[in-house]
């Protein structure tokens, strides 16, 4: 099984974007696994992503 981990992006949107990135380049991963608490970083802007 291969899964992509991420934690502790806080809201940031470029890090969104490079996480975007990364599944769209591992194709045959079979999970994400999301390790932090999500909530953007108050006074911020949702996050949006284009997938």
């Amino acid at each position: 099984m291969k899964l992509i981990y991420t934690s502790d992006l806080h809201g940031d949107q470029y890090l969104y974007d490079e996480l975007v990135e990364i599944i769209a380049r591992e194709k045959d991963a079979d999970a994400l696994l999301l390790g932090e608490i999500y909530l953007p970083i108050p006074g911020k802007s949702p996050i949006s992503c284009n997938i």
